[in-house]
């Protein structure tokens, strides 16, 4: 290339002129081009110009793949790769380039972080797992790294509760205190007329957490508590339900833009009693705070079925069926034990229609799951390959709770594949963006099937709200009990199971009785409008006794 262009190349970089960049790049590459830095700049040029197409970022992975494998360390430009696929959601070329280069250089870094956030995305959770521990002792790697290891695990079936305890005490040591000259004093009154409780979350919009908050925070309202919403959303998160939940908080407080010492200091400014996370290890968290005592008392609840694993953090709110006595030995947390259950969800006001059992019609059984696919691991899919395969002529119906990318599909078709299940049997249903029509899915489903070791609790509620029972397994975490916590308040007895041999068998034999079925179906939503999942009169009622009952355990300690 003559100096001529290269200066005109340089030109066009600082003015931003991208799609002239394109123009006089492109001439110059073909198949056969081994100029890396040419093609990464053309790749560059194409996704960055104004006006770029869907092709564009497509043509830009194929160039960038070009030129990594020209150069397999050349690490701009598997990262250029690696970040274009994440854009589009289109991730083969990246997986098959990142895996090349880690294999080499499992200690990188920045490979390692964007190899883990794409096997998460297609559902390799145990492979996000390995990629993130290599990378934990970077200093880079706190605290987002580490809060994404410590949700993640809770879906692999090869982690114990202890390994996971392992790792919340080893990020935990990592939060560095802060100066306590610069904190503010607590003040707040120990006989207050009404308790103020915080709620810390950055899921107060459209989000499951708004489902189970909404009706019961109504219901609160004549009980002598006050709550108080600190949002880690942004501004431009906030939507029609951030304003509804605005309209029924006590305060409501966005905190997105404060440090953690700002934020420390602003919650014990409100004079918050008794502090409660939402999200604890889950995207857009604040977990870190809690270590620095915002409030004199402070709790994890609802956004995630687990403990935190922190000594600041006093209480976990779980129930009677979720917490066995055994399994309390492994928390670090009190566990306030709910009579019921652990939650209520505000139910729908929506007239959805609960149709016939599919059964009835197309004279096979249809399975089903709309649990997000991250919780479709390996052991689940070689059960429910067990279920299809026993069950003649049934059907799969999946549909995940969050978007997802075609290779996630891709990847979870070829793992039953490999249990014997071609993907004639299963139909993977988009995600819907309205409510409405993910809701009338369930009409496509007789027997819904949960996902272990990290159940559904949304997707069984609204399961249920639709007629479809689900089968689940009684597991030994919090986590894993939710279902049999579900059906235990509706007294669905048949549908819980010990193990997962009883969970496919159970699986078969329910399949059998399409009388039982029918009769489930026309009867399910009733029986749950009458059982706890619904009743958040009665649940707030208990919930701000608890709260209470605590406080006031607090106060004695205090005067005495």
């Amino acid at each position: 290339m003559d100096e001529e262009k290269k200066n005109l190349i340089k030109e066009l970089i600082v003015k931003k002129d991208y799609s002239a960049l394109e123009d006089l790049i492109q001439p110059l590459i073909n198949n056969e081009t081994k100029d890396v830095a040419l093609l990464n700049l053309l790749a560059v040029a194409k996704q960055s110009k104004k006006n770029r197409q869907l092709s564009d970022i497509r043509d830009s992975i194929k160039l960038y793949r070009q030129a990594f494998l020209i150069d397999e360390k050349h690490k701009e430009v598997l990262l250029n790769l690696a970040y274009s696929s994440i854009k589009i959601w289109e991730f083969n070329d990246a997986l098959f380039c990142l895996n090349r280069f880690y294999e080499r250089n499992k200690s990188d870094y920045e490979v390692s972080e964007v190899l883990a956030r794409i096997n998460y995305y297609i559902g390799n959770i145990d492979e996000a797992i390995d990629n993130t521990k290599q990378i934990l002792n970077n200093k880079k790697a706190f605290p987002d790294v580490w809060t994404f290891l410590l949700s993640i695990l809770n879906f692999s079936n090869k982690y114990s509760q202890k390994d996971y305890l392992g790792y919340c005490k080893e990020f935990s040591k990592k939060i560095k205190s802060l100066d306590e000259s610069k904190l503010v004093k607590y003040e707040f009154a120990l006989n207050p007329k009404k308790i103020r409780i915080g709620f810390l979350s950055p899921d107060f919009k459209d989000h499951s957490v708004f489902r189970f908050l909404r009706d019961f925070l109504i219901s609160s309202s004549n009980l002598d508590v006050e709550f108080i919403a600190f949002s880690n959303l942004k501004k431009n998160e906030e939507d029609n339900h951030t304003s509804e939940l605005k309209n029924i908080f006590s305060e409501f407080y966005a905190i997105k833009d404060l440090d953690d010492l700002e934020l420390t200091n602003f919650i014990r400014e409100q004079k918050i009693n008794i502090l409660i996370d939402l999200a604890t290890y889950t995207s857009g968290t604040r977990i870190s705070i809690l270590k620095h005592r915002p409030a004199p008392i402070q709790m994890t609840w609802l956004g995630f079925c687990n403990t935190s694993g922190f000594d600041e953090v006093d209480y976990l709110i779980a129930d009677k069926y979720t917490m066995s006595p055994e399994i309390e030995k492994s928390y670090l947390d009190k566990v306030i034990k709910m009579t019921n259950i652990w939650n209520s969800h505000s139910a729908f006001k929506e007239n959805y229609e609960i149709k016939q059992l599919p059964a009835i019609k197309n004279k096979f059984v249809t399975f089903g799951s709309f649990n997000h696919f991250k919780k479709i691991n390996d052991e689940v899919i070689h059960c429910w390959s067990l279920i299809l395969k026993s069950v003649k002529n049934s059907r799969l119906v999946i549909k995940s709770s969050a978007s997802v990318s075609e290779t996630s599909i891709e990847n979870l078709i070829k793992k039953f594949k490999k249990n014997g299940i071609q993907k004639e049997s299963i139909d993977i249903l988009k995600r819907t963006k309205l409510s409405n029509d993910h809701i009338k899915s369930y009409n496509m489903i007789d027997i819904a099937l949960d996902t272990f070791p990290y159940n559904g609790v949304t997707t069984t509620f609204e399961s249920i709200w639709m007629g479809v029972p689900v089968i689940v397994i009684k597991g030994n975490t919090f986590s894993s009990r939710c279902g049999y916590s579900i059906n235990k308040n509706l007294n669905l007895n048949e549908f819980i199971s010990s193990s997962k041999e009883d969970y496919v068998q159970k699986a078969i034999t329910l399949s059998k009785d399409i009388d039982n079925l029918k009769n489930i179906r026309e009867n399910l939503r009733y029986k749950a409008l009458k059982s706890p999942l619904f009743n958040n009169k009665n649940f707030a009622i208990e919930f701000t006794d608890q709260m209470k009952k605590i406080w006031k355990v607090f106060v004695d300690k205090r005067l005495n």
